[in-house]
């Protein structure tokens, strides 16, 4: 997916989602997985999850959130939804691969139509984070 064809919606959830991971980033150093869907209204709001372990791992709160998200679309409650999560990525460039961490935001648009965006970030040792250029792996 060419990140200019992104809609106006998609690009509001990628900001909503980055700028929530800085505030994360920028206080913990980290974050857990988090959600956010679109309603009819056209507005947006965080999708919570409550699991009964203390201390789940990533995986646990992915699936979910993942689960919670495909529920939300199927009955309509989401237009949209995105799933955002901090990972350690691979990029080649001029056929030099290097490591980045990065913001994984996962659209997911019907049951059958997701697109997954990265954005790069850097944290500094004063705790300023900033981004570099999105891309996707498609």
């Amino acid at each position: 997916m060419a990140l200019n064809a992104l809609t106006k919606e998609e690009k509001d959830l990628l900001k909503i989602c980055t700028d929530q991971a800085k505030y994360f980033l920028s206080n913990a150093g980290e974050f857990f997985p988090f959600g956010l869907g679109l309603d009819q209204k056209k507005e947006f709001h965080p999708i919570g999850v409550y699991l009964e372990n203390e201390h789940p791992s990533t995986l646990e709160v992915l699936n979910v959130l993942t689960q919670g998200i495909a529920k939300g679309i199927a009955e309509k409650k989401y237009l949209l939804a995105g799933i955002c999560t901090g990972v350690s990525v691979n990029r080649v460039i001029n056929n030099v691969s290097n490591k980045l961490d990065a913001i994984e935001v996962k659209i997911v648009k019907s049951l059958s139509e997701e697109h997954v965006l990265y954005v790069p970030y850097e944290i500094t040792s004063d705790k300023i984070v900033s981004f570099g250029e999105v891309f996707t792996m498609e």
